[in-house]
């Protein structure tokens, strides 16, 4: 099985090949996304600044054949645009929509700098024989206004480009990991909540393919353990089961017969030493038998709650008004232990599905425990509530509280917060471990809180047994 799902470096290489591809087609699409942004440059230049892509060349030939004025009309030039003709003295001798007049004469020097473009603005043509003209256009757009534009433009395009290409290659990245991590990610929360029956079927043709058998194996592997552990559970807990009916039935005539005897002993004329010694003696057998009988049943009763087919026998009942009755049935018990009660019940009626008998056997328990642990005078407090559909259920006492160490594991078997009060009232250990599982049987919650002042359990379930019935078959 290790060697199916290693994670080799032939794996580890491809996947690298892989990203090296996938960065490889972003700097192609980048280089790109580059040249066609230089194109766009281009045509927004010719669309918004058709003047600086004006043909001189041709203009000029109209300027000398039709002058200056009727070459402007012809040609359509932009409205800032100056045309002048110039003679060998370097005197206007004709122009149109210049602010120099006729006879301005231009300097060698200025010439000279027209002639070498050192003015951006001005373009500069000099007759090629001694029968044209030199003729000089000036275009008044600044070139800083023009690359400002341009640029803008420019960069504009190019990240609505880029912003495409991201989004091109997010959705072909996703495709490849995102989805197969996702698919993943599910597999994995399945096997948290233990539905390890289920299995990862999603095709990537990747590395990610290994993942998913090496998560399938290991579903399936503790799948089998799962059901392995339950199967010696179940027989646990039927051995248990067995047991503890096979010893019942001698408990029962130990602690019968003892009774009996004690009884005639008693009623005996003849009583000495010997006669006392022997009572001591069968009181002790019955009381052990008794208390030995009462850790069989807990324990049958456990081991039933712990199979996971066992079906509760629920019913609709008017939730608060089972509960006033229940209590009412305690309140001797509570009074004769020297403890104070408060009950917090509704007397709006909400109807509840549950077992009765198995979770009045949970309260039972609880109350016996208060009683049994905390000191005459403690005050038993019981709350019902209900929200949606969910009921809530608050046993609480102002006792000695459970100790700091025994609060996480309280509701395990055989725990007891204090070891010798337990010997002395005769606790099994068993009895929040018993309650834990019927509530849980309920689809329900039980949850300590404790300090040195008193102890408080809270109980929630579900009103309906039928949709928490289904949930417990999901979680097996």
């Amino acid at each position: 099985m290790a060697s199916d799902i290693e994670w080799n470096a032939a794996v580890t290489k491809n996947i690298r090949r892989q990203f090296r591809k996938e960065f490889s087609i972003f700097i192609t699409l980048i280089l790109v996304e580059i040249f066609l942004t230089i194109l766009f440059s281009i045509f927004y230049t010719a669309v918004f600044h058709a003047e600086e892509l004006l043909d001189f060349n041709e203009i000029y030939q109209d300027v000398i054949r039709l002058g200056a004025e009727e070459a402007f009309r012809v040609n359509e030039l932009p409205e800032g645009v100056s045309i002048e003709i110039l003679n060998d003295n370097n005197q206007i001798i004709d122009g149109y929509n210049t602010a120099r007049v006729s006879g301005y004469q231009y300097t060698q020097k200025e010439i000279n700098m027209f002639l070498n473009n050192l003015y951006v603005d001005v373009y500069a043509y000099y007759p090629e024989d001694d029968s044209e003209l030199f003729v000089l256009f000036f275009v008044p757009s600044a070139d800083g206004e023009l690359s400002v534009d341009v640029f803008i433009a420019s960069v504009a395009f190019f990240l609505i480009l880029v912003f495409l290409t991201i989004n091109v290659l997010t959705q072909r990245l996703g495709k490849k990991f995102l989805v197969p991590l996702n698919e993943i990610m599910l597999g994995v929360k399945k096997l948290k909540k233990g539905e390890y029956h289920s299995k990862i079927t999603y095709v990537s043709n990747s590395e990610f393919d290994q993942v998913r058998d090496a998560i399938n194996a290991l579903s399936t592997d503790l799948d089998l353990e799962i059901k392995k552990r339950q199967a010696i559970e179940n027989s646990r807990n039927q051995l248990i089961v067995d047991i503890s009916h096979d010893l019942k039935t001698p408990l029962t005539n130990v602690i019968g017969y003892s009774e009996v005897i004690l009884r005639s002993m008693e009623q005996s004329p003849h009583r000495d030493k010997q006669h006392t010694d022997i009572e001591r003696y069968l009181e002790i057998i019955s009381k052990n038998g008794k208390q030995a009988n009462r850790l069989l049943q807990d324990l049958s009763e456990l081991s039933q709650l712990q199979v996971p087919d066992l079906c509760l026998n629920c019913h609709q009942v008017d939730f608060p008004e089972s509960i006033r009755t229940f209590l009412i049935d305690c309140i001797p018990e509570i009074e004769e232990a020297g403890f104070l009660y408060e009950f917090d019940i509704p007397e709006k009626p909400f109807n509840c599905e549950i077992d009765s008998f198995k979770f009045q056997r949970a309260l039972q328990n609880l109350i016996d425990n208060a009683i049994k642990y905390n000191p005459p005078g403690t005050c038993i407090h019981i709350q019902v509530a209900e929200a949606d559909e969910i009921i809530t259920l608050i046993i609480e006492d102002n006792g000695v509280g459970i100790p700091k160490e025994n609060r996480a594991e309280i509701f395990e078997p055989f725990v007891r917060a204090d070891q010798d009060r337990n010997r002395q009232t005769g606790g099994s250990g068993l009895g929040l471990a018993i309650t834990k599982k019927i509530i849980e049987k309920h689809g329900g919650t039980i949850v300590l809180q404790s300090d040195d002042k008193g102890s408080r359990f809270e109980i929630e379930i579900p009103k309906h047994y039928s949709l928490c019935r289904s949930q417990l078959e999901i979680e097996r």
